[in-house]
């Protein structure tokens, strides 16, 4: 790690960050749901609300937007879908790269994607 590489390590740790609040939400909501305390209060609406009116307001500077991009930016689920995405990704990566470390065994990914090109 150097200055030259600190903005990376810091995406980095932000990533896995979010992958592990995702997580921890997730295996909240299980536990409390088999416990039988989970309670949905009104307040945890506003949140995912000031998202939508940000992704809306956004939509609305698009030039030649239609009522399409409009409503595809008020579901909300795309975007929830990929930061779910992209948190695996992130976690695979980071469980592949810790594994090998540990293990020992090393894969050569470019003679991988090599592969993967030729067929």
């Amino acid at each position: 790690m150097n200055r030259l590489t600190l903005r990376d390590w810091g995406q980095q740790l932000l990533g896995l960050c979010a992958a592990a609040v995702r997580a921890g939400w997730l295996a909240a909501t299980i536990l409390y749901a088999m416990l039988g305390t989970l309670h949905i209060a009104a307040v945890w609406f506003l949140l995912p609300a000031l998202f939508i009116a940000n992704d809306v307001k956004q939509a609305l500077r698009v030039p030649h937007r239609d009522t399409k991009d409009l409503l595809l930016a008020a579901l909300l689920l795309p975007q929830e879908a990929f930061a779910w995405m992209r948190a695996g990704w992130f976690s695979k990566a980071w469980i592949d790269c810790l594994w090998s470390k540990m293990s020992g065994q090393r894969k050569d990914r470019w003679q991988l994607q090599y592969a993967a090109e030729a067929k």
